[in-house]
């Protein structure tokens, strides 16, 4: 990037103002384009983990970082949303940071973007195979007043929505039991997704 002198026709100080020296082949403008017209359904990596709305298309994503970055730079995210754009990064041999006034925003980004290792994955599917048994509709209950400060069950207040929020209760319950913290994540990522 270069930068020019911006002429000034009165008294006002001259602004440097950058001037874009970027120029792309036809070809990769035209993969860009198509990228951004994509229009499949949101696959592949952990991009269906958790659907976050407004979200970026992953295509989209992928070609803007191939076109306007190397391996080893810094993609920064200021609305990062679910992590579309941190998972896709880190994908492609670049690092990522990301921010959001969202703290659901940044609790999904770290678990999509989090690399699991195999015991805390089998960790989590034991954990999801018994989910059965500690879903009890007749069993007591608690929710930790965090989580309702939290607003976890926000909208699940109502009378009619009193067995979800118990069989939400019970397995959150279950899944603080997990050890370590990133399973226990990845499991409480899982009951926001269901």
């Amino acid at each position: 990037m270069e930068i020019s002198e911006k002429i000034q026709v009165d008294d006002r100080p001259k602004v440097p103002v950058a001037k874009s020296s970027l120029k792309l082949s036809k070809e990769t403008a035209d993969h860009l384009r198509e990228a951004a017209h994509d229009s499949l359904p949101v696959s592949g990596l952990t991009h269906t983990f958790y659907r976050y709305p407004a979200r970026f298309s992953p295509v989209f994503v992928r070609q803007a970082i191939s076109t306007f970055t190397e391996p080893g730079d810094i993609i920064w995210d200021p609305m990062m949303g679910g992590g579309t754009t941190l998972v896709e990064a880190m994908a492609l041999g670049r690092q990522a940071v990301g921010c959001d006034i969202s703290s659901l925003a940044a609790f999904v980004a770290k678990v999509k973007t989090t690399i699991y290792r195999d015991i805390e994955l089998t960790h989590v599917r034991n954990w999801a195979n018994d989910a059965p048994s500690f879903i009890n509709i007749h069993r007591d209950t608690t929710l930790p007043q965090e989580w309702a400060e939290r607003g976890y069950l926000r909208n699940l207040n109502r009378a009619g929505t009193w067995r979800i929020t118990k069989a939400i209760q019970q397995a959150l319950g279950t899944a603080t039991e997990l050890s370590p913290q990133r399973a226990e994540n990845f499991a409480r990522c899982i009951i926001l997704r269901t």
